[in-house]
């Protein structure tokens, strides 16, 4: 479309514009589909092109003059690119490549070939076919080289790096200040120049320095997965914690879940390492996603309960081929204990004798069970445990008094006890449920959990909820999203 745009313009004795033709032929594209507006595919191709014209004349003339032309021309259009969609990719991919301008140098070059060659082919294929079959077998083998440079560039260590999602006013600071840097820079005297940028410098330095001022609360995210489980944790010390990570019954590998969901709000919440991964039970709607963040995040540490549970094995045997230490814990084990806070397990319960005794009970009541101190804060996480594992723990006297309640099983008629919720006594309950056919959350759960006092929080009429608690003010601040 741009060159249909530059065409016109000569045969109309107009002198062509690198801008107009970008905008003429934008405008022409939203014309047919608006919505390619908040394509990312859209944004990123316009980007790319508006930057490398605005800047890659500078760049380039800053280069060294000894520099082989093709070299600097290849330097400047990728530098001058990744200046203007690098706030899009990291806010929507996360990622950060460093090789590209390395792999940029080397491949350029041999797609222009290839273009070249694939012409030539053509051609001659027409016209003598052996020829043809020569050339068409040159560019197969340039094309193979280009694919092993990549692939080689790519399994480098250092070829991506996890970025958490920058705010939307760090990205319009960042393009405020290359807009300056390009337009108002090079304009004023150098005396106001120099100030302005000073100045600029400065509201950086100040911003960067309220971004660091560390943040003492204790935070639980409460992630809006679908029929699922997925609890974020955040402590004080800024320790990341992870409990379970949804998934479906009908995805059982969760990588929609993961993909789409789970990875894209760790690096929301700035979460690019997970200290523990804590996988209550085996099956596919609490662990779905956990394969994906396994693959995409640096986790330190997995937890699961010490009990008889064939769903867990693939992601212990994953995690334990990538070098993650797993940890199976029981009742009384200390997964975390810092400065005041204290997560401990519950359940399964150490005595065995008192643990289900049937090959055939669902994975679901040999769920770990934990709980979180901080402070005069508590918390309990009861993964899909139903009655009869709730009055075990009762039985073994455990102490369940909490603020706040992870509702077991999605807020099944068959969990949340009367004498549970009357032991556990919460003013908060979670129920982590979507859309499903089990008749979940169900209404008798519902109204036990109203007649102990506690406000319900149903997961499926929020697309978060987020829990926040000062130590020193030993109260709870509930955020949700809509």
């Amino acid at each position: 479309i741009m060159a249909g745009v530059a065409l016109t313009g000569r045969l109309l004795w107009r002198k062509a514009d690198i801008y107009c033709s970008l905008a003429a032929s934008a405008i022409i594209i939203l014309i047919k589909n608006t919505f390619l507006l908040f394509d990312i595919g859209f944004i990123l191709s316009y980007g790319a092109t508006l930057s490398l014209a605005v800047f890659g004349k500078p760049i380039m003339d800053r280069l060294p003059v000894h520099m082989p032309k093709g070299v600097k021309e290849t330097l400047a259009g990728t530098m001058a690119a990744q200046l203007g969609v690098f706030p899009v990719i990291v806010y929507s991919f996360n990622t950060l490549s460093p090789v590209s301008i390395l792999s940029n140098l080397l491949i350029v070059p041999m797609t222009g070939l290839i273009t070249v060659l694939g012409a030539v082919t053509a051609l001659l294929g027409n016209l003598f076919l052996p020829a043809g079959q020569l050339t068409g077998g040159i560019a197969r083998l340039v094309i193979d080289a280009m694919l092993f440079i990549t692939e080689s560039i790519s399994n480098l260590s250092w070829a991506e790096l996890s970025i958490a999602t920058p705010g939307l006013f760090i990205i319009i600071l960042y393009y405020l200040v290359l807009l300056y840097v390009r337009a108002g820079y090079p304009r004023l005297p150098k005396d106001i120049g120099r100030s302005v940028l000073a100045g600029i410098m400065a509201l950086c330095g100040i911003l960067l320095i309220f971004m660091c001022i560390p943040d003492h609360s204790l935070k639980i995210y409460f992630a809006d997965v679908g029929q699922g489980d997925c609890a974020l944790i955040r402590t004080p010390e800024h320790t990341n914690i992870m409990i379970d990570g949804g998934g479906s019954i009908n995805d059982e590998k969760g990588s929609y879940t993961g993909e789409n969901i789970v990875v894209p709000l760790l690096y929301d919440l700035n979460m690019t390492e997970i200290d523990i991964m804590i996988a209550t039970h085996g099956h596919a709607d609490h662990i779905g996603g956990l394969r994906t963040v396994l693959e995409k995040i640096k986790v330190k540490r997995l937890v699961v309960a010490d009990g008889p549970d064939p769903g867990m094995a693939e992601l212990v045997e994953y995690a334990q081929s990538k070098g993650i230490p797993v940890d199976r814990v029981k009742e009384g084990a200390l997964i975390l204990q810092e400065n005041g806070l204290i997560l401990k397990a519950l359940y399964p319960l150490e005595e065995t004798w008192l643990m289900p005794q049937s090959a055939a009970t669902s994975a679901n009541e040999f769920s770990l069970v934990t709980r979180l101190d901080y402070g005069g804060f508590n918390a309990l996480f009861t993964g899909d445990i139903g009655m009869e594992t709730e009055k075990r723990i009762i039985k073994d006297g455990a102490l369940l008094e909490c603020d706040l309640l992870k509702v077991a099983h999605h807020g099944s008629k068959y969990s949340s006890d009367e004498s549970f919720l009357s032991f556990a006594d919460p003013k908060l309950a979670v129920i982590s449920v979507g859309r499903n056919n089990y008749g979940h959350p169900g209404a008798e759960a519902l109204s036990r959990l109203e007649n102990q006092g506690a406000t319900v929080y149903p997961t499926l009429e929020r697309a978060g909820i987020l829990v926040e608690v000062k130590k020193d003010e030993n109260k709870m601040r509930i955020t949700t999203v809509q």
